[in-house]
């Protein structure tokens, strides 16, 4: 597998859908939806790695799940918890795409994920916002 993939996935995507889903959504709510990697990576680590899945991490999976519900509902759902949660999608995706770089530099690998992901998030916000004016740290 290419590095540069896992870079698409764990910073480009994840934080494009992570900023666009605090747009439509409280900045809470959209935080707990963002960072649900980890519910999300129990089910496709079991089918594609084999990982054990016990019946008590089975109950903290489904009470996390109806926690999401709980938060989510309230905050009238949308298109902002369905971008958080393609934030934490994003972040589940690159998490298992880096299982298999395991021989490379973990500082490295991550250095180039911000690096690479950071530059096409840059471009694409230049592309759909323009450039901003620099201003100094009053405004002037």
């Amino acid at each position: 597998m290419d590095p540069s993939e896992t870079n698409i996935h764990n910073v480009t995507f994840a934080f494009a859908a992570m900023f666009a889903g605090v747009a439509g959504l409280s900045t809470g709510v959209a935080a707990v939806l963002a960072n649900a990697q980890p519910l999300l990576i129990l089910l496709p680590a079991w089918w594609l790695f084999g990982e054990r899945i016990t019946a008590r991490t089975g109950l903290a999976l489904g009470t996390g799940f109806a926690g999401l519900l709980i938060v989510s509902i309230p905050g009238g759902g949308g298109s902002g918890a369905l971008l958080s949660l393609l934030a934490a999608a994003a972040v589940t995706a690159g998490t298992l795409m880096v299982r298999g770089l395991a021989d490379l530099d973990v500082v490295v690998l991550s250095a180039a994920h911000f690096l690479i992901g950071g530059l096409v998030l840059a471009g694409v916000a230049l592309t759909v916002e323009g450039p901003r004016p620099l201003t100094g740290p009053r405004g002037s």
